[in-house]
């Protein structure tokens, strides 16, 4: 499990609000591993719809973090729950063009993140790992379980099947 923390560091050249993410005790070199990794895999892209990490370091102890956008928002999972309950705020601020909005800005970070010439697979895309912002803005975060794809496969063409092997005869 992560720690987040949001704030102002003073004494920082960009004294701009963002989210300290930090593991919340000391971890075995497993855990420590996994939280560099997403933190390099993150930080590698940069896309209008993904959260960018600001910075990569240790703290006095040597225990790693990493900070990122402050993003502010409503998750995806929170808008879709309270139009599930008829909401009228939420029926007003999101009729479906605001929707679909959402979810085209949410497949472009995916086909961004899934191009050459270093694909990464995000493995836990869900509607609360996509923030929506006052402006517009539709942030996917969390790559906690991304990883790199080292093999790329040929995209199937609209219609095509994936034919199986055929089954040995006895």
């Amino acid at each position: 499990a992560r720690g987040v923390r949001a704030g102002r560091w003073a004494g920082h050249p960009l004294p701009r609000p963002r989210a300290l993410t930090t593991l919340p005790r000391p971890a075995k070199t497993e855990g420590q591993d996994r939280f560099l990794r997403e933190a390099r895999l993150t930080g590698r892209r940069q896309h209008p719809s993904l959260v960018p990490v600001h910075e990569l370091g240790a703290d006095e102890n040597g225990s790693p973090f990493y900070t990122m956008k402050l993003v502010q928002g409503l998750n995806l999972h929170e808008i879709l729950r309270s139009l599930s309950q008829g909401n009228s705020e939420a029926l007003r601020r999101y009729p479906l063009p605001a929707l679909l909005t959402i979810f085209q800005k949410v497949c472009d970070a995916v086909a961004f993140a899934h191009a050459p010439p270093d694909p990464v697979i995000h493995r836990d895309l869900t509607p609360e790992n996509i923030t929506t912002g006052d402006y517009g803005e539709a942030l996917v975060s969390d790559g906690g379980s991304a990883q790199r794809r080292r093999r790329a496969r040929l995209p199937l063409r609209l219609g095509q099947q994936r034919t199986q092997r055929p089954a040995r005869e006895r």
